[in-house]
């Protein structure tokens, strides 16, 4: 309750703390599949972390700032910034809670969690 006196208006929103909840939940599982399969690629783990890095920022922030640039104005902007997960994450913890979005984060766990059996596979 002392968490809700602080709120203004009507109160707490609580599909918005629940959706940011699960978003929160479906960004870390990605995040860990990506780190998971950066680590499959070398053993070196420092190598392994700057990898995972670089690969969660670029798909958070890279895809957004790529739509931005004047080329992909038009259509393509839309399409380029839909393949990033800020767009679907900034869409989940808003309280909108989408079966893109869900199946977008699931795919992806998919993809990372097939790409690292797969690369274990062949060591």
């Amino acid at each position: 309750m002392a968490v809700e006196s602080l709120a203004t208006g009507q109160g707490l929103d609580i599909g918005a703390v629940l959706g940011s909840y699960l978003g929160l939940v479906l960004l870390s599982s990605v995040f860990t599949m990506i780190g998971l399969y950066c680590s499959s690629l070398t053993a070196n783990t420092v190598v392994a972390f700057l990898l995972a890095l670089v690969a969660c920022a670029l798909l958070y922030y890279g895809f957004a700032a790529t739509s931005r640039l004047p080329v992909f104005s038009g259509g393509a902007d839309y399409w380029i910034e839909w393949l990033g997960i800020d767009q679907h994450y900034q869409s989940i913890s808003r309280g909108l809670i989408d079966s893109r979005d869900l199946i977008y984060f699931i795919s992806m766990v998919l993809l990372f969690f097939i790409l690292t059996i797969r690369n274990l596979l062949q060591r």
